[in-house]
């Protein structure tokens, strides 16, 4: 017996779709497309023997974790304990980058003694969504213990909820399209919640045939919840601001189809599902997006996407845009609106003791630095810090949960998380501390996913601004580190793949490990798309701590940037200097001027890369459009943890380095040793 990760290319592929297809009443439907997309992904993995198709597995992931989609035997090959050999073999393939195996099975399959002779243990059980009867579904999980746990993983339930349209519902109920039927797979409930609008019922009452509307009625009061809990003004907003100028009468299909958009964004939804083209047009649908972050899919693509979509640690800056936030330090003027905004907020919420506070800590300006931020007039955060021997103790960090709601909190707070740190850098220390006491668990679990550690009080971040050689920081590492648990856990581990070394070089950036064999490239981008993604110093604008909302890319933890697939990187993760291309008109260009670690290379079409990515905002739909159509192929280059460095490069100082007269029309590889050469010059002032 044989086994292999089936891509789209495979010649098992046409045999898998049609056993899935086959086998659908047990495993769930999915479209043709969806299995072009597993395989495109490298998430299929067959068994085969002698020119047969045996069966395969079809998984994704949550996190640190395998979730397994479909597992399928072909009727003539099973009493061969086909099945449990591939679990078996995928598992130990996968070992080295999950930290367990998780699937939703149902109860009367009687499958209980199969998956727990394959090591699976049942942790928890839901309510199924089958029509046709009621179904109980198990959670099963097979833990990993031999994974290499460098750092704290943070798995624990997250479900992101989805608001469905009335044509969705209906089908559902009828079983009448096979697109939609999908969202009934099993393996969705490990992601998403599915909700309607109390206007769901309002349609369904419209209908003139008592049989159908009772039908309809019953299924979504047995399946669906129904948002009660939204903010009231903002649904009149939202309504008020999609109805503008449209004419569309009161409870007509268009208002209705508007209202339980506006419902889903005043209900802290993350997507809203539907069939209706005229809402899933890009245009209409981007706006909606990058207005109020809400996704507005089709049922095949929140299938294709839902791993991606419901990820808790995603960050997402272009939630926060609504916002219109300025950062700036706290002048004397800013004193009684934040005395009054914020008081609330702060320890035994007393309005005089924080005045007390804030006029001490601007009393003492050598000690205290006070970073505030502002959604137009009205204060968000404050952050009290200062700044001693070399380290950066964060006293206190004062939230208005008023205006940062927990859909936006995890973004708000890493992006505070990698400002410290830049900014930390910049001034020559070595570490930030953050005070533990009054912060929510929700906090300190953004920070923690920016890899700050607990110790005694404190989320701290060791910066090591260095170059060492691997083994000597397996074997010595830095005092001040040796003993944290993921340094432990990094030497002890036997597999320290590219991964796990570039893990540890983020948990402690901008640390770099020589001698890692991890690829590096130098990547050439044009210069007004370099301002957008991190380098608003070429147009003349000074950084500080924390930039303007419109130039903050810079100090985001991840961007990602669109190019042609022509000579596009193959090997990942890596590290990569960009190169600003020429351009007459800006000071700076033709320069190499940032470094960042490239952790995904995806090749697709635009319209499907733009919405998997749109998420980190630097390009809205028609800046992309006006580069290349929409069924083009491009390259999307996620990147993170960009260091604007301090001294730029040159062309001629590279081409020294380099040894030839290279241009850069497209990416080049280089040695690591040339890598470092070009990363250390940058680091100098060699005037």
């Amino acid at each position: 017996m044989e086994y292999s990760f089936v891509n789209n290319n495979s010649k098992w592929l046409a045999g898998i779709i049609s056993m899935g297809d086959e086998f659908r009443s047990t495993v769930g439907f999915l479209p043709r497309q969806a299995f072009e997309d597993y395989a495109k992904k490298g998430h299929i993995f067959a068994a085969t023997e002698d020119g047969y198709l045996l069966g395969y597995i079809m998984f994704r992931y949550k996190g640190h974790s395998l979730i397994v989609v479909h597992l399928c035997v072909d009727s003539k090959y099973r009493m061969r304990g086909i099945a449990k050999s591939l679990v078996n073999e995928l598992f130990d393939r996968e070992k080295p980058y999950i930290s367990q195996m998780q699937l939703l099975c149902r109860r009367d399959y009687g499958l209980s003694d199969f998956w727990s002779s394959c090591g699976f243990v049942p942790v928890g059980e839901r309510d199924g969504r089958s029509i046709n009867e009621k179904t109980t579904l198990t959670k099963w999980i097979r833990t990993n213990a031999d994974y290499p746990n460098i750092f704290e993983l943070f798995e624990e339930e997250y479900r992101i909820k989805v608001v469905l349209d009335t044509n969705i519902v209906i089908d559902l109920c009828e079983q009448s399209f096979k697109e939609t039927v999908a969202l009934l797979n099993s393996e969705m409930d490990n992601y998403v919640i599915y909700c309607i609008t109390k206007n769901v019922l309002t349609e369904i009452d419209s209908c003139d045939d008592a049989y159908v509307r009772n039908h309809h009625r019953e299924y979504v009061i047995s399946y669906f919840d129904i948002i009660n809990d939204y903010d009231e003004m903002l649904y009149v907003s939202v309504l008020s601001e999609l109805l503008a100028g449209k004419g569309f009468p009161q409870y007509s299909n268009s208002w209705y189809d508007l209202s339980h958009i506006a419902y889903a964004i005043a209900g802290n939804a993350t997507a809203f599902v539907t069939r209706d083209q005229a809402l899933l047009n890009d245009s209409f649908s981007d706006k909606i997006f990058r207005r109020y972050g809400l996704q507005i899919l089709s049922p095949g693509e929140l299938v294709k996407t839902v791993d991606e979509i419901a990820t808790p640690n995603a960050y997402t800056p272009i939630r926060l845009a609504g916002l219109a936030l300025s950062y700036s330090e706290m002048q004397q003027s800013d004193y009684a609106n934040v005395a009054s905004s914020l008081f609330m907020f702060f320890d035994d919420k007393c309005k005089k003791a924080f005045s007390s506070s804030l006029r001490y800590w601007m009393s003492v300006p050598d000690k205290y630095r006070l970073q505030l931020i502002k959604s137009e007039r009205t204060p968000v955060c404050l952050i009290v810090h200062s700044i001693e021997q070399s380290i950066v103790t964060v006293q206190h960090l004062i939230l208005n949960t008023f205006k940062v709601k927990p859909s936006i909190l995890n973004t708000f707070i890493k992006r505070i998380a990698f400002n410290l740190l830049y900014d930390a850098n910049k001034k020559g220390a070595t570490e930030v501390r953050v005070e533990i006491s009054g912060l929510s668990n929700e906090i300190i679990l953004a920070f923690k996913e920016c890899y700050y550690e607990e110790d005694n009080g404190y989320l701290v971040r060791t910066i090591l601004d260095s170059q060492l050689d691997l083994e000597s920081f397996l074997l010595n590492p830095p005092r001040q580190i040796a003993d944290r648990p993921a340094v432990v856990a990094f030497s002890r581990s036997l597999s320290r793949t590219n991964d796990t070394i570039i893990q540890i070089e983020k948990a402690y950036w901008p640390l770099k490990l020589l001698n890692s064999a991890i690829p590096c490239y130098i990547v050439p981008i044009k210069a007004d798309y370099a301002i957008k993604l991190f380098d608003e110093d070429l147009s003349n604008t000074n950084m500080s701590l924390f930039v303007n909302e419109k130039i903050e890319p810079a100090l985001s933890i991840e961007n990602v940037y669109f190019k042609s697939v022509k000579n596009s990187i193959k090997e990942f993760p890596a590290r990569i200097l960009w190169y600003v291309s020429d351009d007459p008109r800006l000071y700076g260009s033709k320069m190499i001027r940032a470094c960042s670690f490239l952790d995904e290379v995806e090749t697709s079409n635009m319209q499907s890369l733009y919405k998997k990515y749109r998420r980190l905002g630097v390009l809205d739909y028609a800046e992309l459009s006006s580069i290349t159509s929409s069924d083009a192929l491009v390259s999307a280059y996620r990147f993170s943890y960009t260091e604007i460095l301090p001294f730029p490069i040159s062309l001629s100082d590279v081409r020294k380095i380099l040894g030839k007269k290279v241009t850069f029309q497209s990416c080049v590889k280089i040695s690591e040793e040339k890598f470092f050469e070009l990363y250390s010059l940058s680091k100098k002032d060699i005037i």
